[in-house]
């Protein structure tokens, strides 16, 4: 997306523009994750798999000529199917995983989950610098992202080596799926609290870190983007650590500690922006700003397998729905939130505390969870 929205910069469109059509590509994913999580209970999860793979290329292939020839229609449209075919996939993996995996190794299948989308996001960003250096004229950023969409249907190489013979689970598909009070509303709630506190919070940091360093240390873009390259190698090499990470220390220590130390490095960065003229202080940001979401992914694993197993179950389709229409929602509340503290002139020190204090609630949540599973 980040490339898209370059690409979209070269050819006139505005920031209200480019903000305004991303908009559609949440709104898909807020009106379809909820009922589709209630009907996939006790289905076959594969063939969602298939047509996330097979439609999001077509769709961005669209979405690329629409923008080009600026056909305000089709860009909205193809911005909504693009959320709503990637949620085939995104909401189907954990209750995949959760069918597959040994009891033993879910949070190791979660894990390669995680894991698998952070080495793509390296791989991409690779392979566009690469190739948009070595061969400038041909690898333009609109010939890029049609490169990554036709490279990607090399996926279904690996999804047809998936065993057809797909588990159910115990709860195999009836009609009472679709009716709301069979499934346990209020651990649901309980469990996904934290989740909708971090994405708040998130939301309110994480889109913003450009304009922060921008600001702040007068960085520039093409700087701030490769260090989010070096952060998103971090990400990958440290949630790969997960596991070893819980068997070390179990879940009462490996969570809080890790997930403190991330929103203590995202308060220092908001403290360092009272220093900027100091000229150490810059390395210093660079520093926490890149162990800062590697240390929050790290615990990503070990609290999605700790929300399934405090659910259920029976519940596993529709949280994990609910994990996508909360990410999404978040955002655009979060963002709402951003610009209303902006609007205030409010500095990016006391930004970062309100995210902070979502963070600190979250991570007292999930220590109560975890006494509640371990009981």
């Amino acid at each position: 997306m980040l490339i898209l929205f370059l690409y979209m910069g070269e050819l006139g469109y505005s920031n209200s523009e480019k903000a305004f059509y991303f908009v559609f590509r949440f709104t898909s994913v807020l009106f379809f994750s909820f009922p589709f999580g209630l009907w996939i209970k006790g289905k076959k999860l594969l063939p969602f798999f298939k047509i996330s793979t097979f439609t999001l290329p077509i769709i961005t292939l669209l979405m690329v000529y629409a923008i080009h020839e600026n056909i305000e229609w089709l860009i909205i449209l193809t911005f909504f199917l693009w959320g709503l075919s990637f949620s085939f996939s995104q909401i189907c993996k954990f209750p995949f995983i959760l069918r597959h995996c040994p009891k033993g190794q879910i949070t190791e299948g979660i894990t390669l989950s995680y894991s698998t989308w952070s080495f793509g996001n390296v791989l991409g960003g690779t392979l566009i610098f690469t190739l948009s250096n070595l061969f400038p004229t041909i690898f333009t950023s609109q010939n890029c992202i049609i490169f990554i969409a036709i490279f990607s249907y090399f996926s279904l190489y690996f999804l047809y080596k998936v065993d057809p013979n797909e588990k159910l689970g115990n709860l195999n598909h009836t009609n009472n799926n679709l009716k709301l009070k069979n499934y346990d509303w209020k651990l649901i709630f309980q469990g996904l609290f934290p989740t909708f506190l971090i994405a708040i919070g998130a939301g309110m940091s994480i889109p913003f870190m450009n304009i922060y360093f921008e600001q702040t240390f007068d960085m520039s873009f093409s700087n701030y983007a490769a260090l989010g390259f070096v952060t998103h190698c971090f990400v990958f090499l440290m949630i790969l650590q997960s596991p070893y990470v819980k068997s070390k220390f179990g879940y009462k220590k490996a969570i809080p500690i890790t997930q403190t130390l991330a929103v203590l490095a995202l308060i220092i960065l908001g403290v360092f922006e009272s220093y900027s003229s100091k000229p150490y202080v810059f390395y210093f940001a660079i520093f926490f700003f890149v162990i800062r979401q590697p240390l929050m992914n790290i615990a990503q694993p070990m609290t999605t397998d700790i929300i399934m197993k405090y659910v259920g179950e029976k519940n596993h389709e529709i949280v994990s729905a609910l994990f996508a229409l909360i990410w999404n929602g978040s955002f655009v509340i979060s963002g709402l939130l951003f610009a209303y503290l902006s609007a205030l002139n409010l500095p990016f020190m006391y930004i970062f505390a309100y995210t902070a204090i979502f963070y600190f609630i979250a991570i007292v949540w999930y220590i109560w969870l975890i006494r509640k599973i371990e009981k």
